[in-house]
């Protein structure tokens, strides 16, 4: 709702993806006044990805072959959650995928099941509750899959050519690329949709084309701004259909 509520009170709209745009067209918006820009959080990943050499020495990991996992909570019950949490870890342990590095979720209500079965680890499994953002953005370009909720796996890791899993409904209505793959939280969708992916060891990769854009984000929005006129055009806003 909130969201919704600022778009119809901006003036200048930025949207990622032809679809959003169309949606802001839809909501009566001036066509003069969308600009589709891209995502922002793609503007200079690549070159901020930690190198696999310095992966390698810091956390002796061969890329392809572990399972990259951020699962956000998206109900307040922490038993739920926690469920959750485990049978991902089945799934990906039933898949044959003997190596994942699990991240620690956001603090929303819930969370604290997620952290505590993280905790408690497994054969295979590393935790961190934080990394160095270039860590990160490495472990998502070197990993097999990502596999959780998180808005990540459906903007950022097309750049990398990375498959993902997205699981659940946290990122529903979210326009996605071939590289993501969304299943419910079903223990058999889930552990199959993985096995396709892992391909015994071989997961594939996709085209280098992510739907959030190539990049250069910043630099086009400023030279909208820069080019714009705060007149009463501008400022006096009207239906558009």
């Amino acid at each position: 709702s909130l969201r919704h509520a600022i778009t119809k009170l901006s003036h200048l709209h930025f949207p990622a993806t032809g679809q959003s745009a169309d949606r802001l067209l839809k909501l009566g918006e001036d066509r003069w006044r969308i600009h589709r820009v891209g995502s922002p959080g793609l503007d200079g990943i690549v070159q901020a990805a930690t190198s696999r050499a310095a992966l390698f020495a810091q956390y002796g990991l061969i890329p392809g072959s572990f399972a990259l996992v951020l699962l956000h909570p998206t109900d307040a019950d922490e038993t739920l959650e926690a469920y959750r949490a485990a049978m991902l870890a089945r799934a990906i342990c039933l898949a044959g995928i003997g190596s994942v590095v699990a991240i620690a979720p956001n603090n929303d209500p819930g969370s604290a099941g997620i952290l505590q079965c993280w905790e408690k680890g497994g054969a295979g499994m590393r935790f961190y509750r934080d990394l160095p953002r270039g860590d990160f953005l490495g472990l998502m370009r070197d990993a097999a899959m990502l596999v959780g909720n998180s808005s990540s796996g459906i903007i950022e890791a097309a750049s990398f050519r990375t498959p993902v899993i997205d699981v659940g409904d946290r990122q529903k209505g979210r326009e996605r690329g071939e590289n993501v793959r969304s299943v419910l939280f079903q223990p058999g969708e889930l552990r199959k949709a993985i096995e396709v992916v892992w391909n015994g060891g071989a997961a594939k990769r996709f085209a280098k084309r992510n739907v959030y854009g190539a990049g250069a984000t910043g630099e086009k929005i400023a030279g909208v701004l820069a080019r714009g006129v705060v007149d009463d055009r501008l400022r006096r806003k009207l239906i558009a259909y």
